[in-house]
Formats: C-alpha cells, sequence, structure tokens
C-alpha cells in the first residue's frame, strides 16, 4: 500500500508541476502584454478623440473579458464540487460494503479516490488559472494596444 501511494503522490505531484509551470508561463504572458501596452501607452501623447475611443473599447470589452473569467472559475468551481462528492461517495460505499470483508481494498478505494480527486482538482486550478491569465492577456493586448483615431470629417459651414 506504501509504494501504491507513494507513486500515486508522485502522480499528482507530476500533474500539479507540469500544470503549474503552465500556469505560470501564462501569468508571464499577461506580464509582458501589460507593460507593453503601458509602453506603447506613453509613447505618444494621446489625442481627446484617441482617448475617448480607446476607454470606450476598454468598456465594451471589459464585460467580455470579465464574463469568461467568470465562466472559467464556475466551471473549476464545479469540478471540484464533483470530485468532493465523488470521494463522498466513495468513503460511503466503503463504509457501508458489509459483504467486504478486506479492509485493505476498502481503505485502497477511498485513497484512489482521494488522490484521483487530488489530481483532478490541481488540474483544474492551474488550468482555471491560465486561462484567466491568457483571458488577461488577450484583453491587454486588444484594449490597451494603439489604434490610430480617424478624425470625423468637419462639415463646412
Amino acid at each position: 500500500m506504501v509504494a501504491e501511494s507513494k507513486d500515486r503522490m508522485t502522480e499528482v505531484y507530476e500533474t500539479w508541476t507540469d500544470n503549474f509551470r503552465t500556469f505560470m508561463d501564462a501569468g508571464r504572458r499577461s506580464q509582458d502584454s501589460l507593460f507593453r501596452a503601458f509602453g506603447e501607452a506613453w509613447k505618444t501623447q494621446p489625442e481627446f478623440e484617441g482617448l475617448f475611443a480607446r476607454s470606450e473599447r476598454l468598456t465594451r470589452e471589459f464585460v467580455p473579458f470579465v464574463g469568461k473569467n467568470v465562466s472559467t472559475v464556475s466551471e473549476c468551481v464545479e469540478t471540484t464540487v464533483r470530485t468532493g462528492m465523488d470521494v463522498f461517495k466513495a468513503a460511503c460505499d466503503a463504509a457501508t460494503r458489509t459483504e467486504e470483508t478486506d479492509v485493505y481494498r476498502r481503505t485502497r478505494g477511498v485513497w484512489d479516490a482521494a488522490f484521483g480527486a487530488v489530481r483532478t482538482n490541481f488540474e483544474a486550478f492551474t488550468k482555471a488559472g491560465t486561462r484567466v491569465a491568457e483571458n488577461c492577456s488577450e484583453f491587454l493586448r486588444s484594449s490597451c494596444c494603439q489604434e490610430t483615431v480617424k478624425a470625423a470629417p468637419r462639415t463646412a459651414k
């Protein structure tokens, strides 16, 4: 049982480190986009029309940005609740299974469910974090980049 538990924990740890590395890479890309956007913003003196158009575009793109992130977080919460319920069900099944006299197998079923839930939850959290960081990067790239705004044609009086 010790060797099997060690293998399961090693598997969980490797999954976690791979997903955490992906999350950190996405965070770095998001940070690069933010610094690039701020660098672009300070290169030239913005005109009022350009500033107004940029703030309007930022406002228009903010709601979908928040919606994507809320959706991502709700998917993560749903996954963790589902895996928690699976572990609870496995524990209840092991406790009520009176025909099974081998305590090792009953305990092993609960441990397997718990390790599976931990691995699934690690994956869900890191994938959600990665998607949120990528959404932030995309939002910054699309809404804060310098765009040339054409002035409205003036009508002759």
